[in-house]
């Protein structure tokens, strides 16, 4: 390869080189996880302490708390929403495993 056509190739190579690093990574994120009980509590500690900034800004700090009011209002119904939506599919979708005594199945 010329010296000349290194550095015109240089930006496709550097970014084959990122798109090679980031499939690696995405690709473990597939299939089944192990539930991690050190992460859901690091999860749960961070949303109780972004929610207690919130809550200090619309405490202290003037004018934010109508605000920090409607975004918590926005999302808690957005979350339920979510929730009650994922809840609904997964008993619809659901099929038991293993039969149920005294049903047809069994």
């Amino acid at each position: 390869m010329p010296a000349v056509a290194l550095p015109a190739l240089t930006p496709y190579l550097v970014t084959a080189g990122i798109g090679w690093i980031m499939y690696r990574r995405i690709r473990r994120s597939f299939g089944r996880q192990p539930w991690q009980p050190k992460r859901t509590v690091f999860r749960l500690v961070l949303m109780v302490v972004l929610l207690g900034m919130l809550l200090f800004g619309a405490a202290f700090l003037p004018g934010v708390a109508a605000g920090v009011a409607a975004g918590l209002a926005a999302a808690c119904c957005w979350a339920g929403s979510r929730c009650s939506t994922r809840g609904w599919n997964g008993m619809r979708d659901c099929r038991p495993t293993c039969p149920i005594p005294g049903s047809a199945a069994s």
